[in-house]
């Protein structure tokens, strides 16, 4: 007897089958059937869609009827009650399992407009014919959607997803640092990228971009000031931000000034930091060297690195080919060699800057020493051609430098393994005796200015936390000729115990910290920073809330940049019909999801975003 039915009375032979009590049907598919009985008796299942009748006999079970619903043209719910057995295949081992799938139509198309999203496909790829038919075959249940409904879907996964990152915004404790850069697509209408760099819960270095939107020309100063404030208003992080990168304009200068003075009452020291950071990563060499972008040095790194490898066979050339008279003397492939040298030391630091999960602050403070030293070596040579190339990047730099090397040397101090010890160690490097004094001494002073400022924080904090509840103002209730509570005077004492206590030298995180032994660890092996300050927390409790704000700081606007083809603009004249709202939301849309997708949150892939007609 089939499982799907269950019998009322059983059948003793001496009724007929009209005579039974009618069976009560078990199996869901028989809300999309009706039992029926002919006159000979016969039992039938009448498909309420397509009123075809199918044997409906006990004994024939449910298959057939179930392989009818799932292909009946006139089944109009076909999506959603459909159970199959499937194969799943374990993550680790390998190993495959059998488990029930229940089709859903919903979920599928999310999952569409997530592929679209995450993989730049164009909206009308839904109603291209190939795909079409690769997805009838793949699940003949799931009914295609247009264009415009698929566009829609991505839309709604961007609202959600940025409700998503707003809890996740307010409930992080620490500040956020932000990077931003300008762009201009071939719709001739500039982009702002605004990206925001945070240390979460479980002190995971995050990035995410919270703004990808059509700035209006002109992009003035206080254009781009009130845009910036606007987003960080409705992000509500405008309390919480710790420092900006930007690219070496004089715009960007004033923007931040004027920003910092929006900010000005939230701001670390009083935004003494907000302001320390300009991109380095578009330094470009002088014209006379023969580059491939003017703007990407790195790009002409990789083009004499290629070229001194086929050296020979550019000699060669001018043995065989006698018209071929435009070959690199020897001296000029000795330049060349000198030059590619001076810019590997860019390019590999560039490499670690820009490195797919932001870096932390601590590991700028070596690289940047190395080419400060390099810039040095080569303006100083007497290569008068070198001279020439390093001087304008020189000058850059060494803006850069002093506008950076606080924080940064506030942030190699945090690495465990460095402390004061990186700073005893280069700077005599870099300065006279006496200027590399001062310049320690420098750090020291800022990096206990910044402490003390976390400290009163904090204070003040715990303070507020253990007092509230209790009211001082009552002298009834804490008076001498009163008799107060236990938990009364225990407040009473917490009060003076911070008072007096401000009033002497107290060794606090930042003295225990460094007193205490570097941690040794070979250069070859991998140390997470973050992991070290999660581990520690509880032993620095103030000094961790500081290391993580310091080591989220980024170093250049690589970030932003990543929402940008290296090789060229991203929104091309195929793709300029995207309204500049559809842009935002697939940018950031994507940049979301990546994030939540362990092996996609690292993708440098560029975005590359199809057409809405």
């Amino acid at each position: 007897m089939s499982e799907d039915i269950v019998d009322d009375d059983v059948n003793d032979g001496n009724h007929s089958p009209s005579s039974l009590r009618r069976r009560k049907l078990r199996s869901v598919i028989w809300n999309d059937f009706e039992k029926e009985e002919d006159s000979n008796g016969v039992l039938w299942a009448k498909c309420k869609h397509c009123k075809r009748n199918l044997t409906g006999s006990s004994t024939s079970g449910t298959t057939h009827l179930k392989r009818h619903l799932a292909h009946c043209p006139k089944n109009k719910n076909q999506d959603v009650r459909q159970k199959n057995l499937s194969w799943d295949q374990a993550k680790t081992d390998g190993s495959t399992c059998i488990s029930n799938f229940k089709f859903d139509q919903n979920q599928s198309r999310q999952d569409l407009a997530h592929m679209i999203m995450l993989h730049e496909y164009p909206f009308k790829m839904v109603e291209h014919p190939g795909f079409i038919k690769f997805a009838k075959n793949l699940q003949p249940l799931f009914k295609m959607v247009s264009r415009n409904t698929i566009k829609f879907d991505c839309l709604a996964i961007y609202k959600k997803e940025k409700e998503k990152l707003s809890t996740v915004f307010e409930t992080t404790p620490g500040r956020t640092s932000l990077t931003t850069d300008m762009w201009t697509s071939n719709q001739t209408l500039g982009y702002i990228c605004l990206t925001a760099h945070f240390v979460d819960h479980d002190w995971v270095l995050n990035k995410r971009i919270i703004n990808f939107a059509v700035e209006p020309s002109p992009h003035t100063a206080i254009n781009l000031c009130d845009t910036i404030y606007r987003q960080l208003l409705e992000w509500k992080i405008d309390g919480k931000i710790s420092t900006m990168t930007v690219d070496n304009l004089t715009t960007n200068d004033s923007m931040c000034a004027r920003l910092k003075e929006k900010l000005h009452d939230t701001l670390p020291l009083e935004g003494k930091f907000f302001h320390e950071l300009a991109k380095v990563s578009k330094i470009s060499s002088e014209k006379k060297v023969c580059l491939d972008v003017p703007t990407r040095w790195n790009s002409t790194f990789l083009m004499l690195q290629v070229a001194l490898e086929y050296k020979d066979a550019f000699l060669q050339m001018t043995q065989r080919d006698l018209n071929y008279q435009v070959a690199p003397t020897k001296d000029e492939w000795e330049n060349a060699k000198i030059i590619c040298n001076f810019l590997k030391v860019f390019y590999d630091a560039t490499n670690i800057f820009s490195a797919t999960k932001s870096p932390t602050a601590n590991i700028f403070f070596p690289e940047l020493i190395s080419i400060r030293c390099a810039l040095h070596e080569a303006y100083v040579c007497d290569k008068l051609f070198m001279r020439s190339i390093v001087e304008r990047m020189k000058d850059k730099f060494d803006k850069y430098w002093g506008e950076c090397s606080l924080i940064l040397s506030i942030a190699v101090v945090l690495d465990p393994r460095y402390k004061l010890k990186l700073l005893e160690y280069y700077y005599p490097k870099i300065y006279y005796f006496e200027r590399s004094e001062m310049e320690i001494q420098k750090a020291k002073n800022a990096i206990r200015d910044l402490y003390r400022e976390y400290e009163r924080k904090q204070a003040s904090s715990t303070e507020r936390s253990s007092l509230s509840g209790f009211n001082f103002a009552n002298e009834e209730r804490v008076g001498l000729n009163t008799n107060p509570s236990r938990q009364d005077k225990m407040n009473l004492f917490h009060q003076f115990a911070i008072e007096s206590s401000s009033m002497v030298e107290r060794k606090g995180d930042l003295d225990h910290y460094l007193d205490e032994a570097i941690i040794i660890v070979p250069p070859t092996d991998e140390f997470d920073v973050l992991s070290w300050w999660k581990s520690n927390a509880l032993n620095y409790p103030i000094l961790s809330i500081m290391a993580r704000d310091i080591l989220g700081i980024p170093i250049s606007t690589v970030a932003s940049e990543s929402a940008f083809s290296t090789g060229g603009r991203v929104l091309d004249q195929y793709r300029s019909s995207l309204l500049p709202e559809t842009v935002e939301a697939l940018i950031c849309g994507q940049d979301w999801l990546r994030a939540s997708i362990d092996g996609l949150a690292s993708s440098t892939n560029s975005i590359t975003i199809g057409d809405e007609d």
